[in-house]
């Protein structure tokens, strides 16, 4: 696989997809990073209201949506996005501006970003979480990092999304632990090796509450044998799942609102060379939005790459 590409694509759902062919018709080097299987429409048991389809199910669409992309010379892969880097101060159409590494240890370099992994913030679940906020719990290490310095944290996740969170936190805190909530890890071995470089311990106890006035000072974990312990903590981070698309924003230095990127009318965020389109935008969460919106950001992204606007294509 190329290492370089014009454009990569953050989610191979619907709106991925859709801008994936717009930018491999238009022969510009795309690659798409996700997992079709974690797109809202495969699960979807039948479609009916979609534009001159009577009726069909979401695995359809995709697949259909995946044979085109590749026909036009797009590259899927279903691999699971740990960091997002912008390399270049001022991005431009010349050079490649932005670095991208997966679960699997995948590095690609691009032009441009489109993020269009769709609409979720995992939480983990806890009782009192939302009192925390801001207040010794974080949702982004890029983000909070540097005000954990010295201090021990713990990181609630069991995928590779919390191994990036506590390989971000690791240079700033005195210790990082990952807690799996009882679940068994589900990480790469390229994931696993890079905790153990870093001193990074993985523990299956299960945080239940966080403890503090008005900032969190300690935790209470249950334990394998179902004993409980509250033990000191100078902060915790919620990594559970996959990294949303405000996750990834904020990584890029693009804005977000709640859960939700934002976006211009043509699909623009505020840092150049970086896109959005689909659920991760907000709106109506509808197949047929998603399509549109990927449409638009596909030519606003040739625009950036052209460095003009490109030819409407009615064919």
């Amino acid at each position: 696989m190329e290492k370089e590409f014009d454009a990569v694509i953050v989610g191979s759902g619907p709106a991925g997809l859709q801008t994936a062919i717009y930018l491999a018709r238009g022969k510009h080097s795309t690659l798409v990073i996700g997992s079709p299987k974690a797109s809202g429409l495969s699960m979807a048991h039948v479609v009916e209201n979609y534009f001159g389809i009577r009726t069909i199910t979401g695995k359809e669409i995709m697949a259909a949506g995946m044979e085109q992309a590749t026909t036009f010379g797009a590259t899927l892969l279903d691999e699971e996005i740990v960091s997002l880097k912008r390399v270049a101060d001022a991005p431009s159409k010349e050079t490649l501006n932005f670095e991208i590494t997966t679960s699997n240890g995948t590095a690609v370099k691009a032009k441009t970003i489109i993020i269009a992994s769709g609409s979720k913030k995992a939480s983990a679940g806890l009782p009192n979480e939302k009192t925390f906020v801001g207040k010794g719990l974080g949702y982004c290490a890029a983000c909070d990092a540097y005000f954990f310095a010295g201090k021990e944290v713990a990181v609630i996740g069991s995928r590779d999304y919390a191994v990036h969170e506590a390989l971000e936190l690791a240079p700033h805190a005195s210790k990082v632990t990952i807690f799996t909530q009882g679940s068994d890890p589900k990480m790469t071995e390229h994931s696993l090796a890079l905790l153990k470089e870093n001193n990074i311990a993985i523990r299956k106890d299960k945080i239940i509450e966080l403890i503090g006035s008005p900032f969190i000072n300690s935790i209470k974990v249950k334990q394998a044998d179902g004993s409980e312990t509250v033990e000191p903590i100078g902060g915790v981070f919620v990594a559970v799942g996959t990294a949303s698309s405000a996750d990834l924003a904020a990584l890029l230095g693009a804005h977000a609102k709640g859960n939700y990127v934002e976006i211009n009318r043509d699909g623009k965020t505020n840092v150049a060379g970086v896109f959005a389109a689909g659920d991760c935008t907000g709106g109506r969460l509808q197949l047929a939005t998603s399509v549109g919106q990927g449409a638009n950001a596909a030519f606003a992204a040739m625009e950036f790459l052209r460095g003009s606007a490109p030819t409407v294509d009615w064919a």
